[in-house]
């Protein structure tokens, strides 16, 4: 415990202020990540006739589905290397990004 107190104390003060700037960065596009769809909520509710219910599914779908994706992608990093597969990812999840835009119906 007091050898980390005293790695701590060696520590540039630019250096801390660095690290809570990136800090609170990290903390808003977080913010903005998890919860800048809420503001279009409502006109997602009426455009496509969704109930409450239906929103918070297809709204929560990215929380709840990436603990079982994670495991795969896992697997993919180990046996192809982290290049390849945020490559693949990254393709593979704008391909259907860009195909949730012509969307007309969600049920």
């Amino acid at each position: 415990m007091a050898h980390a107190m005293a790695l701590e104390h060696n520590v540039p003060d630019s250096k801390k202020v660095f690290q809570l700037v990136l800090a609170a960065l990290g903390f808003l596009v977080c913010f903005i990540n998890w919860f800048g769809g809420a503001a279009f909520s409502v006109a997602i509710m009426k455009d496509f006739h969704l109930e409450k219910v239906q929103l918070a599914i297809l709204a929560s779908s990215n929380m709840w589905l990436q603990p079982i994706f994670r495991q795969f992608v896992g697997v993919f990093t180990d046996k192809l290397g982290a290049p390849k597969t945020a490559a693949f990812t990254l393709f593979y999840t704008g391909v259907f990004s860009i195909l949730s835009a012509f969307a007309v119906e969600y049920w």
